[in-house]
């Protein structure tokens, strides 16, 4: 049931057999061949009979294979492979009309040789018939002695077995010269908190394939290739494709030599007075607090989309405008302490930057926009920083921006309009409505 089976059946076919059966002791969903290789093998009209196992070949008055005696199968518990095991159904014999067998049993490294080695020079093995290395330098059990390719991994790719012998190279260099054989190797993966519906997902192309019909009787290539617009959809499905190809450019290209790709880590003391920590931020994903209707709703932004919003070099050339007609709003609400303050998605402490960057856009939006109504929806006013009260005081007093003390519960749309409704409580414990056309979260 593995790639093997199906390569063996497809070249029957393509060697003249008029029908190509495949025998399969379990079902479909537990084939360990690739997908696109059991559908191209179906759609070329292959055979499969699931549930079944050989049990005896059977010759005809001529001597030669005429039929072969098959059992019905059901599934069990799962063994060691983790499949659920195959058993026999008693009496369900039935026998099958053939002229030739093949046993499609792949590939397997042959370690018996080892068995002829003294006890020291034998590396380990393990239970999958492989020898066990060291994951990033590739030493087996034994000083000296290396592994990589389908030895270690079983079968594989040509692209894996490459990667192996190249490390494997560079673990043998490195044992010949008396260097540490780890230092500055091994990828260090760190998990990332990717932010929900900030990569849609997209299917692979589906290459297209010569033809069952003429491909079945050749050996001419099955996949076509991709055209030009699937070749730039299906990169467009990389998330990163920034790392190192090793293409070496950029040491050509730096004037000042600086680059060196085979430079180390070095640790450093150095005699200081004191230590400054600057962690920096990380953007809160608005998202995550779907009663507000940001990634729902097109007019609710975050304050980091607003700030490119009214920029000179954003997206609008610095007018402000909403999202979803390009019109000017008139009423423009800001939400305070979205993803702060709030224990329920691990936040429990105030930002300490929303109050006064919020009044800072309300008072630049009036700036732009002097007819604009500007809102903003807080818990309590943080202003301790030098001068933040009197910043405070002059939106409020000169500028005109209005302030709110109240908990905002919810965002939802106006229809016909694409404006927005909050819903809020406030500090009179009054539930309150108001319709807006903007929202910054």
């Amino acid at each position: 049931g593995g790639n093997v089976a199906m390569d063996v059946a497809r070249t029957c076919l393509r060697q003249g057999a008029k029908e190509v059966h495949v025998l399969y002791r379990r079902s479909r969903e537990e084939m360990p061949a690739n997908e696109e290789e059991i559908e191209e093998a179906e759609e070329e009209g292959i055979h499969f009979h699931y549930l079944t196992t050989p049990v005896e070949a059977l010759a005809g008055s001529s001597g030669r294979i005429a039929e072969v005696r098959c059992i019905r199968m059901q599934l069990g518990e799962p063994d060691a492979s983790g499949r659920r095991r195959p058993i026999p159904i008693a009496g369900s014999e039935y026998t099958m009309p053939v002229d030739s067998i093949v046993s499609a049993i792949g590939l397997a490294a042959d370690l018996d040789f080892f068995g002829q080695e003294p006890e020291n020079l034998r590396p380990g093995i393990n239970k999958w018939n492989t020898l066990e290395v060291d994951p990033v330098t590739y030493a087996t059990s034994v000083e000296g002695i290396f592994a990589g390719g389908d030895v270690v991994s079983g079968a594989a790719t040509v692209v894996e077995a490459i990667k192996a012998g190249r490390q494997v190279a560079i673990s043998i260099d490195r044992y010949l010269r008396g260097e540490d054989l780890k230092a500055g190797r091994g990828i260090q993966l760190e998990p990332v908190d990717l932010p929900p519906g900030d990569f849609p997902k997209a299917a692979r192309e589906k290459m297209s394939r010569l033809a069952p019909a003429k491909r079945k009787h050749t050996f001419e290539e099955v996949q076509l290739g991709f055209s030009e617009a699937q070749a730039l959809a299906e990169a467009k499905r990389c998330l990163e494709c920034g790392i190192c190809s090793e293409c070496y450019r950029c040491v050509d290209a730096c004037m000042a030599k600086a680059v060196d790709h085979d430079m180390q880590p070095v640790t450093e003391d150095l005699a200081v007075g004191a230590v400054v920590f600057a962690p920096g931020f990380r953007p809160f994903d608005a998202r995550l607090k779907p009663e507000y209707g940001y990634g729902i709703w097109p007019n609710v932004v975050t304050s980091l989309e607003y700030e490119r919003i009214l920029s000179a070099a954003g997206p609008f050339g610095g007018h402000i405008q909403r999202i979803s007609d390009a019109k000017k709003p008139q009423r423009m609400a800001w939400i305070q302490c979205v993803g702060s303050r709030d224990a329920s998605i691990g936040n429990d402490y105030c930002s300490s930057v929303c109050c006064m960057y919020a009044t800072k856009q309300a008072m630049i939006t009036k700036e732009h926009e002097h007819d604009i109504e500007t809102t903003i929806f807080y818990i309590d006013m943080r202003a301790q920083g030098k001068g933040f009260d009197r910043f405070y005081e002059r939106a409020r007093d000169e500028t005109g921006v209005r302030y709110v003390r109240a908990m905002v519960s919810r965002v939802v749309p106006v229809p016909e309009t694409d404006s927005l409704i909050l819903s809020y409580v406030d500090a009179e414990n009054r539930i309150a409505q108001e319709e807006f056309d903007m929202v910054v979260l």
